[in-house]
């Protein structure tokens, strides 16, 4: 009994958080518009360009790569801060399984999560402060040898430079 009521009481939060969300964004996928980009992760193993997507605001953070059926497989989205924070991800209402690049303020990877589930409301997070996190196609950060300590150039983080 209490298995039904928690999964109830999660199911109502969860339509809440989309009532909210959707009118908060005009309930229109198509009235949220991202800043095109690229980055550079540079590491020892690798070096890879993607074209990316720029979440800068919080509609933005919000709103993610909800509803996207695909995404190219150089291409991503920076979910990028105002100012270090915990950042907690969820898979709500998302089609592709991800893996998700958690970065500190010098675009440093300090954790990485692998294949994440679609439409799991489980949360994800590196458990401590990030400036950024680029989400890419699940098996790219296995596929290219990605690895905690590369980095992220982009001018977000200390003007794209390699301080």
């Amino acid at each position: 009994m209490k298995n039904i009521k928690r999964t109830i009481i999660v199911i109502l939060l969860v339509l809440s958080f989309e009532c909210i969300l959707f009118a908060s964004l005009g309930n229109s996928k198509e009235e949220i518009t991202f800043e095109r980009s690229s980055i550079l992760i540079k590491g020892a193993k690798v070096n890879h360009k993607f074209n990316i997507e720029l979440a800068l605001t919080r509609v933005q953070h919000s709103y993610g790569l909800m509803y996207r059926e695909q995404l190219g497989k150089n291409e991503g989205m920076l979910f990028f801060y105002k100012k270090e924070t915990i950042a907690t991800m969820w898979m709500l209402n998302t089609f592709i399984p991800l893996d998700m690049i958690f970065v500190d303020s010098k675009g440093k990877i300090i954790y990485i999560f692998q294949d994440t589930t679609p439409f799991s409301i489980d949360k994800i997070s590196a458990n401590g402060l990030v400036r950024g996190v680029l989400e890419v196609n699940a098996g790219i950060v296995e596929q290219l040898g990605i690895i905690v300590g590369d980095r992220l150039i982009h001018p977000l983080f200390f003007d794209g430079d390699e301080r």
